[in-house]
């Protein structure tokens, strides 16, 4: 064999190890990368209440808990569930006019789901987190209140509300408006048509927030829904819930470097293997 195709052939293995590796490491690399943006997004959401002073803070509250008192006066009797075309923006695209105003942040630990939510559910509010549907209330928790939550799932790099479909009744998720930490326990997990929206109406008496995603992922024809009635708030629990889902997440990313390692080991091998090979050919032609 000459010496150029060897070259070839060498340059071809470096290729397809550079190839392994990247597959390898590309879920880990998008994963961390999306996972950065939506904190440094709670990050600005929480500096911003932080800064503001307690009355400030109350003014937003008010604001929002007034939008949901006239919208009981008109005593409301339809939502529109809009098409899911998971239509997602370039970043350079996600202008900040066409995100509107960061209500909150929303935390399932079940799901490591940890999100902002904001006042809308167009293409763009629903690229960067979850958004109140349209018609509903703002999540400030309140008896007679019925906030829809809804974000994207089976979109590559960003789970959202990917694994929705795995709460359970009595897994619990959390939400946090101007300041103001509001918990809710499931109690009710339906599939309906995009024209039902009856189960999305407030209920007299209740509390509810309902979290929705279409389904099943890739046909989204259908809408999932998770509904939560409000409990009271403990910092205690909420704790207790992120640790035990942390502790799932470290042990399924620990796999990804034993695949990727284990994929390169491979390649090494069979690159030794090759080598050892063409060198007893090569003492095979000279004798």
């Amino acid at each position: 064999m000459s010496m150029k195709k060897k070259n070839i052939k060498l340059i071809i293995l470096k290729i397809g190890m550079l190839l392994c590796l990247g597959v390898g490491l590309y879920p880990v690399i998008t994963q961390a990368y999306t996972y950065y943006q939506t904190q440094q997004t709670l990050n600005s959401y929480k500096e911003k209440y932080d800064e503001a002073s307690e009355k400030e803070n109350e003014e937003v509250f008010k604001r929002y808990s007034e939008v949901n008192r006239k919208r009981k006066d008109t005593e409301q009797t339809s939502v529109t569930i809009p098409e899911d075309n998971n239509n997602i923006p370039s970043n350079g695209n996600l202008q900040k006019d066409k995100l509107g105003e960061l209500v909150g942040e929303i935390l399932i630990p079940k799901i490591n789901v940890d999100l902002p939510i904001y006042d809308g559910v167009n293409d763009f509010q629903l690229s960067a987190g979850a958004g109140i549907l349209t018609g509903t209330d703002y999540p400030t928790g309140g008896i007679g209140n019925h906030s829809v939550i809804s974000a994207h799932s089976g979109i590559p790099n960003k789970k959202y509300f990917t694994d929705l479909e795995l709460l359970k009744l009595g897994d619990k998720f959390f939400i946090d408006i101007s300041g103001k930490k509001l918990a809710y326990q499931v109690d009710r997990i339906k599939t309906i048509l995009p024209t039902e929206f009856e189960d999305l109406l407030p209920v007299a008496g209740k509390d509810y927030v309902t979290l929705m995603t279409c389904t099943p992922v890739g046909d989204n024809s259908h809408r999932l829904l998770v509904r939560g009635v409000s409990i009271p708030y403990q910092k205690s629990i909420v704790e207790k819930e992120k640790k035990k889902e942390d502790l799932k997440v470290k042990a399924q990313m620990n796999w990804y470097p034993i695949v990727v390692v284990g994929v390169l080991l491979i390649i090494a091998v069979i690159v030794i293997i090759k080598k050892i090979v063409a060198k007893r050919r090569g003492m095979k032609n000279e004798e």
